[in-house]
């Protein structure tokens, strides 16, 4: 025997109590994400923390490990800020602005981390961006 889909139990609700109930409910959401946000980043620092006093890259869980990536990028000003205008002009002033293809971040970033230009045209470009390192966990399944 087939199981009937259980009834919506809004259904017979006035506007006024959906649209009140819809609030309550998208307001607890949205608080268990930032919840669970700020929890997860919490276990983040301890993994990064406890594979850089073991010296290792990788942590392994019971089933499961997590791969220690070190990253090094330069983040760019924003769409449409005045930095991002200004940028783009020194590009083109100094005819480096086909290389990134219209402000492609990602090879501007690759050209300033691999130092792939003029260090004149890169300490300019560094004036617009900020750099950053950090680190991200990539999860898999334990190999056996």
């Amino acid at each position: 025997m087939l199981n009937e889909k259980a009834e919506n139990e809004y259904i017979s609700d006035t506007g006024l109590q959906l649209v009140d109930q819809y609030i309550v409910l998208t307001t607890k959401k949205r608080q268990m994400k930032l919840d669970l946000y700020i929890e997860i980043e919490k276990l983040e620092k301890a993994i990064i923390a406890f594979a850089e006093k073991k010296n290792v890259e990788v942590v392994f869980g019971s089933k499961n490990q997590i791969h220690i990536k070190k990253q090094e990028r330069y983040i760019m000003p924003s769409k449409g800020s005045m930095m991002r205008k200004e940028l783009e002009q020194e590009l083109k002033k100094h005819g480096k602005w086909d290389d990134v293809k219209q402000l492609d971040t990602n090879a501007l970033n690759k050209i300033l981390i691999e130092h792939l230009w003029d260090d004149t045209i890169i300490d300019v470009l560094k004036k617009y961006v900020q750099y950053s390192k950090h680190k991200r966990l990539f999860v898999s399944t334990k190999k056996s």
